[in-house]
């Protein structure tokens, strides 16, 4: 379901389990993208318990050239 915009002018949809489905990860789950460029923003997640995961994205870019190091722990900070 299309929930529109949010309050930062993201576009919202909503998924909701239909009644009766079973072996789940969620029942509930909203996620919101950016207009512009189509990238995931937001999303919150709902199982049967109530909250089940948030997550947020601050900073979003296309098409970045990542060097190979970044995926090494090293290059990751670790």
């Amino acid at each position: 379901v299309d929930e529109g915009a949010d309050k930062a002018g993201n576009w919202c949809m909503r998924w909701t389990a239909p009644k009766g489905a079973t072996g789940l990860y969620a029942e509930v789950s909203l996620f919101c993208v950016d207009p512009k460029t189509y990238l995931l923003k937001t999303g919150v997640i709902h199982d049967k318990k109530g909250l089940l995961e948030e997550i947020s994205f601050e900073i979003l870019e296309r098409n970045l050239t990542v060097s190979d190091a970044a995926f090494t722990p090293e290059g990751a900070g670790f």
